[in-house]
């Protein structure tokens, strides 16, 4: 019996944010009314960074809104990344950024493929040449790292520090807190994964 169920499956499809079955008419009835004027240029930026302020307790002047994560990753390739280091395995739109706009970049390889075993060696001699580094809190794909090797780093470069903070309403120690403490750290959020809000393309970029 068991063969007989698994032997239909042409694949297993491991992406268990994606949506496999329609939604339910009441929820899309929802939605077209709250999403209604999305297509539009919005005209509460001001809004939003406001509530963003008072959410995270920074100043609005350190809060800058962009086209969801991989926005902010471009843009910040192209304003830092003339040297541009981060560590394998982790999110592949680090180095997309960096192939597109003709930067420089090196790879380092941190897992031996054991899963408590993603370490980030924060004494790389890279570490400290680069311009930019990208990390994610948590990392993905393994959801490994803690804010103590997200500062070492942080201390011991010259460069910017950025951090893509995407799935970090599901676990984890995000660096905001850090901010006004490090002003070579930048930490980037978006709306796409704990508010179920991919669709809009809306993030945003905490500095000092």
């Amino acid at each position: 019996m068991i063969c007989d169920i698994i032997k239909p499956m042409k694949e297993i499809n491991l992406k268990l944010g994606d949506i496999k079955y329609p939604l339910p008419e009441r929820i899309i009835r929802k939605f077209k009314r709250c999403f209604k004027d999305v297509n539009l240029y919005p005209q509460n930026y001001d809004s939003l960074v406001s509530n963003l302020s008072k959410k995270f307790n920074v100043n609005k002047d350190n809060i800058l809104l962009v086209n969801g994560i991989d926005g902010a990753i471009d843009l910040i390739v192209k304003v830092f990344g003339q040297k541009i280091l981060f560590f394998t395995p982790t999110y592949f739109e680090f180095k997309e950024a960096a192939r597109r706009n003709g930067r420089k970049y090196k790879a380092t390889y941190s897992f031996n493929g054991q899963w408590k075993e993603y370490k980030i060696n924060t004494n790389n001699p890279e570490v400290k040449k680069a311009s930019l580094i990208f990390l994610c809190n948590p990392n993905n794909p393994f959801g490994l790292l803690n804010a103590r090797t997200i500062l070492d780093i942080t201390k011991k470069t010259n460069g910017i520090v950025a951090v893509d903070e995407c799935y970090i309403d599901f676990g984890g120690e995000s660096g905001l807190r850090y901010i006004k403490n490090y002003p070579n750290l930048l930490v980037l959020r978006s709306f796409s994964k704990g508010y179920s809000a991919a669709g809009l393309r809306l993030g945003f970029i905490v500095g000092e």
